[in-house]
């Protein structure tokens, strides 16, 4: 009886330890993630990198903290690393809209218009009006063949309000259509909304040279 008493207590202590080490490494990771969303949100990249890779070492599959850091290579220029980060993140969050946006930037910088322009179109279903992706949407068309559609898709956006994005986006098109008299209309309606919309001025450059 006082050796199955032993073997209980034993085996009490075991579970709770076992027990015991869950709760701490969540309340580890918990600390980790909070730490890092702080420093994310202040722009502290580094400090915020260090705390999402203590939250990876904690849990290897965190999507949020996978995200984030593929945000933070991405933001500071740091493509390659980015990249895994970013397409994994972007398949274990569907719906993080930024994140496919910088996965289609990644692919249009690789030359995989395909992917690129997928992206693009995944974030217009989301956001029709999102100025980055509609001008992705544009410069991931290649084919003669889908410039067409890809202009339709433009001019049916523009029904829920014009943009400096739209009208950009509607120029890149038609330069590539090799009519650069509406191609710098559009550009010149772009800046005429916003006359600091950088993608506007590269494209408008990009015709002339």
């Amino acid at each position: 009886m006082k050796k199955n008493h032993i073997i209980l207590v034993l085996a009490a202590a075991v579970l709770v330890g076992i027990l015991g080490a869950g709760c701490s490494a969540k309340m580890k990771k918990g600390y980790y993630l909070e730490r890092a969303n702080r420093f994310f949100d202040a722009g502290q990249y580094a400090q915020a990198e260090v705390e999402y890779l203590n939250v990876l070492h904690a849990d290897p599959q965190d999507a949020e903290a996978i995200g984030k850091l593929g945000i933070i290579y991405f933001n500071e220029g740091r493509i390659q690393k980015a990249a895994p980060y970013v397409y994994k993140g972007s398949q274990m969050s569907a719906t993080n809209l930024d994140l496919h946006l910088k996965l289609g930037q990644i692919y249009l910088a690789l030359g995989r218009l395909k992917d690129a322009h997928d992206e693009a179109e995944t974030v217009l279903e989301k956001n029709p009006m999102d100025p980055d992706a509609t001008v992705l949407f544009a410069q991931s068309t290649s084919r003669p063949s889908d410039l067409t559609a890809t202009q339709s898709k433009l001019h049916s956006l523009t029904q829920s309000g014009n943009s400096a994005a739209l009208e950009t986006a509607l120029g890149i098109v038609a330069s590539r259509q090799h009519d650069n008299k509406t191609a710098q209309t559009d550009f010149q309606r772009a800046l005429a909304l916003d006359s600091r919309f950088a993608a506007a001025y590269a494209a408008l450059g990009n015709m002339y040279w």
